[in-house]
């Protein structure tokens, strides 16, 4: 019997080892939730969010790069980080009624994790990502 029960265990251990590899930040309910993505750039939109979600971009250049991003957030408010080499700081926060337009983050070849968490329940907002080398 115990010889069955320590199959058992290793084999539920083993499913929960290897399916939640690359499960990353994404808790969030939403509504007309619009998002794309490809590893150099992401796009996000929609009409009600809340939670954290994320965007996993991928760069193989030599020189270092930033994020450039914009966004806007009609109501609530939303901080983005950024992670690389598990490594998190804080890329932006954006508050209700606001836009931004700037660029960030030290990227460097490897993995970048674009995490947005909202504060509150946030409606209508529209961001963009992208890799920029210098």
């Amino acid at each position: 019997m115990k010889k069955v029960f320590l199959i058992l265990f290793t084999l539920v251990f083993m499913v929960f080892t290897f399916t939640s590899c690359d499960i990353r930040f994404n808790r969030y309910n939403a509504i007309g939730l619009v998002r794309t993505s490809n590893s150099h750039s992401a796009y996000l939109k929609f009409y009600s969010l809340e939670g954290s979600l994320s965007f996993k971009f991928t760069y193989d250049g030599t020189n270092p790069a930033q994020i450039k991003y914009k966004g806007e957030l009609e109501e609530g408010s939303i901080t983005v980080y950024c992670e690389a080499a598990g490594n998190k700081s804080e890329l932006f926060t954006i508050n209700a009624g606001d836009k931004i337009v700037s660029s960030g983050g030290n990227i460097s070849k490897g993995t970048t994790y674009i995490i947005i968490e909202t504060n509150e329940k946030c409606q209508n907002g529209e961001f963009e990502f992208a890799i920029q080398a210098e």
